[in-house]
């Protein structure tokens, strides 16, 4: 992944995003400053962004130069937390620029009341403090060029209405990611790191794929994340956030789509004829699609087919006149799938949809 992946490195804390949420509902001024200090070990799971600015990166770097002695906070409210930063931060020797620290609370319904916080901790640094904080309260703490925002936390991946997906979900939320370190990198250079990282205690490796974002034309999202000890279910929340896109997990795999239909995602009835019949029983041990047009596709899956099938017919696949036969599969990785579902990943990612024309797959828009 060249300089995508970087080594852990201790004294850096939380993890690092490229999206900025706005919304303020408090803000205080917060001072910083002085001395660098090694954060305490172990860190809880933080929850601490920043955004990909050079003034966002410039704060979280001096957040991370102001050291407090000594955080002893007992079941106070979010609020009265930061009233305590600000002032111990604006302590004499340690301002050297000002910023506002909003809380931000989800915008449906009555303003809860502030989360409660209890922590102690020695020699901590703002930075790893502000971590700390969110954690306790159950937020995620947002840094911006000019403003530290405390918010609700992202969602998990939406799960599909199967066992099979459910099995999935379970196994992500088993694997935990000691350290992740993203510096720009596209979201395919993301996906190919959570997939490397995703065989679970059972041995199988859990199967991305990136179906097409809302404008095919924009360039590839990017993708900076800092995290340490983070499930695999929660980092791919992480990375669906910072691309615009939003994770779903079906009976086969993780899938990054532009959007989540209403009602969440639930198994949609398949093709029936005696294709999709054959389609469903044949399966594939390797799909590894990157910039391949969808006639490409449809060729490999045909040739496959007539390789699988014990009676050496396979599958006659055919596309529509109408459909866009040159659309573009960006990346499609898949493992011990059957041809019905790489026939669906392939349909959605190009917006097409397939169906059994009695016996033949046709590809239509």
């Amino acid at each position: 992944m060249g300089d995508c992946m970087k080594p852990p490195n201790a004294s850096a804390a939380g993890w690092t995003a490229t999206k900025t949420l706005s919304g303020c509902v408090a803000a205080f001024l917060l001072m910083a400053g002085s001395v660098r200090a090694q954060p305490p070990e172990p860190l809880p799971v933080s929850a601490l962004v920043v955004d990909n600015d050079p003034a966002a990166r410039a704060l979280a770097e001096m957040m991370r130069r102001v050291v407090l002695p000594r955080l002893d906070v007992e079941d106070s409210g979010l609020d009265e937390v930061v009233d305590h930063l600000r002032a111990r931060s604006a302590e004499p020797g340690k301002a050297n620029r000002s910023f506002s620290v909003v809380i931000r609370y989800p915008l449906d319904g009555e303003r809860p009341p502030p989360p409660r916080v209890t922590l102690k901790a020695e020699d901590i640094t703002l930075f790893d403090a502000f971590a700390l904080v969110a954690d306790k309260a159950d937020m995620r703490v947002l840094v911006g060029p000019f403003a530290v925002t405390f918010a609700p936390k992202i969602s998990g991946p939406v799960v599909e209405d199967d066992p099979a997906a459910r099995e999935i979900a379970e196994a992500m939320k088993r694997i935990v990611l000691p350290f992740v370190d993203f510096g720009e990198c596209d979201l395919g250079e993301a996906i190919d790191f959570l997939r490397s990282q995703s065989r679970g205690g059972e041995g199988r490796r859990i199967d991305f794929v990136i179906l097409a974002p809302p404008d095919g034309e924009n360039p590839p999202p990017r993708v900076t994340l800092k995290a340490r000890n983070t499930p695999l279910f929660d980092a791919v929340s992480l990375v669906a956030d910072q691309a615009g896109m939003k994770a779903a997990v079906d009976a086969y795999a993780v899938t990054f789509v532009s959007r989540i239909p209403e009602g969440g995602i639930r198994k949609a009835p398949e093709p029936q004829g005696p294709a999709a019949n054959l389609a469903r029983k044949l399966i594939l041990t390797v799909v590894n699609f990157e910039d391949v047009s969808l006639e490409e596709a449809m060729d490999f899956l045909q040739q496959r087919s007539a390789e699988l099938d014990p009676g050496q017919k396979g599958l006659r696949i055919e596309i529509a006149p109408e459909a866009d036969s040159q659309a573009e599969i960006k990346e499609l990785r898949l493992r011990n799938v059957p041809i019905s579902q790489a026939l669906r990943y392939c349909c959605e990612a190009t917006r097409h949809q397939w169906t059994d024309d009695n016996g033949v797959i046709r590809i239509s828009r």
